[in-house]
């Protein structure tokens, strides 16, 4: 089992775009994951799954655009908000390089579900010399 803690800041910006002027604020997100993996080994392989709850505070973005004919006119962008709680899924395999085998090789696969979704895969090749 483990427990994560991640600090995420994005800077703010300014820009124009389509005859207005946009300013977006910075970020900062705090995010909490608590998890459980499993590592099986088989020789050189190492297969793993788990599972972990994910719980993002803050993660609020706010902006503002005004026309560059009339800078007087403005309007708030509507507030994005990332935070709340999601939950993750993820399966792979290690296969490390041996003094027979120069090769390394890790495949994963990661799904998250609530209020973040979507799936990574990643597949890293490594040769030693």
């Amino acid at each position: 089992s483990y427990g994560k803690y991640f600090h995420t800041h994005l800077g703010g910006d300014s820009f124009r775009a389509g005859g207005a002027s946009y300013h977006v604020d910075s970020v900062d997100s705090d995010l909490l994951r608590l998890g459980l993996r499993i590592n099986n080994r088989f020789g050189q392989d190492d297969f793993y799954y788990g599972l972990a709850l994910d719980h993002e505070f803050n993660g609020e973005s706010r902006g503002d655009v005004s026309a560059l004919s009339m800078p007087l006119l403005s309007a708030d962008i509507r507030k994005a908000d990332i935070g709340g709680n999601s939950i993750m899924a993820e399966a792979g395999w290690k296969r490390e390089a041996t003094k027979n085998n120069p090769w390394d090789i890790n495949v994963s696969l990661r799904t998250w579900a609530g209020r973040h979704r979507g799936v990574d895969a990643n597949v890293l090749v490594g040769y030693h010399f």
